[in-house]
C-alpha cells in the first residue's frame, strides 16, 4: 500500500461560499511521491481550489517523511493545542509506521519533530536551526515594535475590529482583480468608516516594518475603497478591469502582511 496519505474533505469556498470536495494530503513520503515533496517545500501541498477556481488552504496538520535523510517532521497548523499536536502525531506516524519497512537504525521514526507547517520547508533544507534563530530575532524586534507609539495605536484599532480586519486581509489575497470587484460587492462592511480606519492602521503597520511591498497593496485597495465610496465600485474598478491592464492583483504582498500580523497576534 501507498505510505502517503491523504483523506476527502468537505469544504466551503471563503470567496464564493460553494461547497465541494478536495483531498487533503496528510502524510508525504518523499521517495514515494516526490512531486508531493516539492509541494510540501514550495508551501502548496495543502492549497485548494473550489470549482470556481478560488484557491483556499484549509488547516490540516502534514506528515512528512523522507527515509534517506532520516527526516521526519509533523507540520501543525496554527490554533492546534500541544495535546492535539501529540496525539495527531501519533496517529499519523503509526499510519506511516504500519505501511513502512522497519529497518535497523531507524530510530528517528520513533516519534515526529513537531513544527509549525510553515517551517517545514526550512526542515526539509536542514536549515530549521538557521530559520528558528532569525524567528527568534523578529520576534525580539516585533517586541520593541509594538512599544512604539503609532503601532500600539494600530493593533488596538485591529484588536477592535478583528473581524472587519480579517475581511479586508481575505480581499487582499485575492488574485484577480474581477474577484477582488466581486468580493468588494458582496462585503458592503468594507465600505464603511470603520473599514478606512482599519485601512489605516494596516499602514501603519507596514510602514513601521518599512514593508514597501505590503504599503503599495494597502495604498491601493484603500484607494478602491475610497474611490467606490465616493463613485462606485465600478469606477473605482475600472482602471484595473479596462483592456490592456493586467488581471492579477498584488496578493503576494496581502500574504506578507497577514504573516506579520499573525506574529503580532492580532488575529489569534
Amino acid at each position: 500500500m501507498s505510505l502517503s496519505f491523504s483523506q476527502t474533505a468537505s469544504l466551503t469556498c471563503t470567496q464564493c461560499k460553494s461547497p465541494f470536495h478536495a483531498e487533503i494530503w496528510l502524510i508525504v513520503d518523499a521517495g514515494e511521491r516526490p512531486d508531493l515533496a516539492a509541494r510540501c517545500h514550495d508551501g502548496s501541498i495543502h492549497v485548494v481550489a473550489c470549482p470556481n477556481g478560488h484557491r483556499i488552504m484549509p488547516l490540516a496538520p502534514l506528515l512528512y517523511h523522507d527515509r534517506a535523510k532520516q527526516q521526519l517532521f509533523l507540520g501543525y497548523p496554527q490554533g492546534m493545542s500541544e495535546q492535539q499536536v501529540q496525539e495527531t502525531g501519533a496517529q499519523l506516524v503509526q499510519q506511516l509506521r504500519g505501511q513502512l519497512l522497519i529497518l535497523p537504525g531507524s530510530k528517528y521514526l520513533d516519534a515526529p519533530q513537531a513544527i509549525p507547517i510553515e517551517l517545514v520547508p526550512a526542515a526539509m533544507d536542514d536549515k530549521l536551526d538557521e530559520v528558528m534563530a532569525e524567528l527568534q530575532q523578529q520576534a525580539a524586534q516585533l517586541e520593541q515594535l509594538q512599544k512604539h507609539p503609532a503601532v500600539a495605536a494600530a493593533l488596538r484599532v485591529l484588536q477592535e475590529h478583528r473581524a472587519l480586519g480579517e475581511t479586508i486581509q481575505e480581499w487582499m489575497n485575492l488574485d484577480a482583480w474581477h474577484d477582488s470587484k466581486q468580493f468588494l460587492e458582496t462585503h458592503p462592511e468594507l465600505l464603511t468608516d470603520n473599514a478606512d480606519l482599519v485601512l489605516a492602521a494596516m499602514l501603519d503597520l507596514a510602514r513601521a516594518q518599512d514593508d514597501a511591498d505590503a504599503q503599495e497593496d494597502l495604498d491601493v485597495h484603500h484607494e478602491i475603497v475610497r474611490a467606490a465610496r465616493a463613485n462606485g465600485i465600478d469606477a473605482a474598478f475600472e482602471k484595473y478591469l479596462a483592456p490592456g491592464a493586467t488581471t492579477e492583483t498584488t496578493s503576494d504582498a496581502g500574504a506578507e502582511l497577514r504573516a506579520l500580523f499573525a506574529k503580532l497576534n492580532i488575529h489569534s
